[in-house]
């Protein structure tokens, strides 16, 4: 078993835990800490409504279990089609107690305290790693705060998606292996699994961690990281007779018609993101592609924070071999995974990789003070001075890049976030639901590609074209290319075998393969058209079947 990691002073480079001063130093220290977490949280419940379609999905099966027709999304209908079941029960149980606001609002303060305590997480493991010399609890403290500012943290915290849980479950995962559990740390990734599906990474980085780490076969937490998947699988098999849940089965159906370097793009464009300023070294070759281009730019940019994160793991290595390991190899495993499998990218996947980004570079960022302390680099200035102010601008090259993402002052707000993700189709669709439920009375079967917004106001039997919880489905992908406008389209041969009483899509979904379908203008009357452009589309469709009575 991995030894226990020492104890930490918070003192200053130079100052022993005794010496006069260091008192109020470690004051200091949690003061600030304090006022991070408030940061962290405050940003976050003051943010405009920004809730995602996806979020709403597991908001209704959430609402269906507290209502009584348990963890479905249709009642009626066993089909597991959250990938967070955990998030889904969590939530259902808070909705229980007396008095709770609507399931956004839980959501948000929820999140926004798994935030909180997510930045405390950080600060602790990095001054766990950085060991007890100076300029551990600075890093520590910066740490934090880019968590606590952090763009798309922030984002999709607010978004309603269950990333800030299973941040929790990856920073604790780590704490217990610097606090030499590895058992429990075992057992904690193995239920994120049921958080999120990636939860696997979390259990085969760890596994991996403790034998490069320790030189032994890690039996005792292989068993306990099983016991959680093992036991919802089971459960999973009787109640909906498939372990697997559907919203994996889908997307791995080729619903999506994404290019092949799709995810390896985006995580670089993630990557890059981490830094400022953008090397745009690309420019330098304009005869090249512009793929290569933008590969060319990526890649230079990445430099600074893949540079500091080197030295912020050969700095971790030093103090808790099994806990730096396990961070490196998810970050690693989660690169290669999603390459390799090239889903279509959401910005909430990205947010617990972040968590092992910024202990790296907080790592990073003691170990240049450090050598900046020891070594001077040239620097005229005394060395706690030159200390100070290599952490400093490691540090702005870090956190420029979040803050430019708000309005800090004036519209649409005081720090307010300038979303990456554009809800205008949410509103779209929870107004469609709102029209349907009061025009058939909830009772018309709807089929649609999008079914979270949609399936939050429209309280009716819902029929998915993609497969998320309707499993019959999948059979009709992968569809034709000539049959694709966007991303992902409506097989007609669904609509024309299913007969559902009402169809809801964006155009462009329906551009090259349903709306020309004879079959489908045989069948359906337009009922109305919504004004939206989103994804390119030319309006936001409902159509009815023609014997209809609606």
């Amino acid at each position: 078993m991995e030894p226990r990691a020492e104890a930490v002073e918070v003192a200053p480079e130079g100052r022993g835990a005794g010496a006069p001063g260091a008192g109020r130093a470690r004051w200091l220290v949690w003061v600030l800490l304090g006022a991070l977490v408030l940061l962290a949280v405050g940003l976050r419940v003051r943010q405009h409504g920004n809730t995602v379609d996806d979020a709403y999905i597991t908001y209704r099966y959430a609402h269906n279990l507290r209502a009584g027709h348990g963890l479905v999304y249709n009642p009626g209908e066993a089909v597991l089609g959250t990938s967070s079941p955990a998030y889904a029960l969590l939530l259902a149980g808070i909705a229980s107690l007396p008095g709770p606001p609507g399931l956004p609002a839980i959501s948000l303060w929820l999140n926004a305290v798994l935030d909180g305590a997510v930045a405390v997480g950080l600060f602790a493991l990095v001054v766990r790693l950085a060991g007890g010399a100076g300029g551990a609890p600075a890093a520590g403290l910066a740490v934090a705060a880019l968590w606590a500012v952090d763009a798309k943290s922030v984002d999709f915290s607010t978004g309603g998606m269950e990333s800030p849980l299973f941040a929790a479950c990856l920073v604790g995962v780590a704490l217990l292996l610097v606090a030499g559990r590895p058992v429990a740390a075992a057992a904690v990734a193995g239920a994120s699994v049921w958080v999120r599906p990636d939860g696997g990474l979390l259990v085969a980085a760890l596994l991996l961690a403790l034998v490069a780490a320790e030189r032994r076969a890690p039996w005792r937490e292989a068993m306990a990281a099983l016991a959680a998947p093992a036991l919802g699988l089971v459960l999973a098999t009787l109640f909906y007779g498939d372990p697997i849940p559907a919203s994996l089965r889908a997307k791995a159906a080729g619903i999506y018609h994404l290019p092949g370097d799709h995810a390896a793009r985006y995580l670089l464009r993630h990557l890059a993101g981490m830094a400022v300023p953008r090397v745009p070294l690309g420019r330098l070759f304009p005869g090249l592609p512009g793929a290569a281009r933008e590969y060319l730019t990526l890649a230079a940019t990445c430099v600074l924070p893949v540079v500091v994160m080197t030295a912020g793991l050969r700095l971790g290595l030093g103090k808790a071999r099994a806990a730096i390991l396990f961070l490196a190899g998810y970050v690693l495993l989660f690169l290669a995974c999603f390459s390799v499998a090239n889903p279509f990218m959401m910005g909430w996947y990205y947010v617990p990789l972040e968590t092992a980004y910024l202990v790296l570079l907080g790592l990073g960022l003691a170990a240049a003070a450090r050598r900046a302390w020891r070594e001077g680099w040239g620097i005229p200035l005394p060395p706690g001075s030159r200390q100070a102010l290599v952490g400093s601008l490691l540090l702005v090259l870090l956190l420029v890049p979040q803050l430019r993402r708000y309005s800090w002052i004036g519209p649409p707000g005081v720090a307010q976030l300038r979303s990456e993700w554009e809800t205008v189709r949410e509103r779209d669709y929870l107004q469609v639901g709102a029209d349907l439920a009061a025009a058939p009375g909830g009772r018309a079967r709807v089929a649609a590609p999008e079914i979270g917004a949609l399936g939050h106001a429209y309280p009716g039997p819902i029929l998915d074209t993609v497969g998320l919880i309707s499993p019959q489905s999948r059979r009709y992908y992968p569809l034709p290319p000539d049959q694709v406008a966007g991303n992902i389209a409506i097989p007609p041969d669904l609509i024309a075998d299913a007969r559902p009483d009402m169809v809801v899509f964006l155009e462009i979904f329906g551009r090259k393969g349903l709306l020309p379908d004879p079959r489908f203008q045989r069948d359906y009357r337009p009922w109305r058209v919504y004004p939206s452009r989103t994804f390119g589309s030319r309006g936001l469709l409902v159509f009815v079947r023609r014997d209809a009575v609606w």
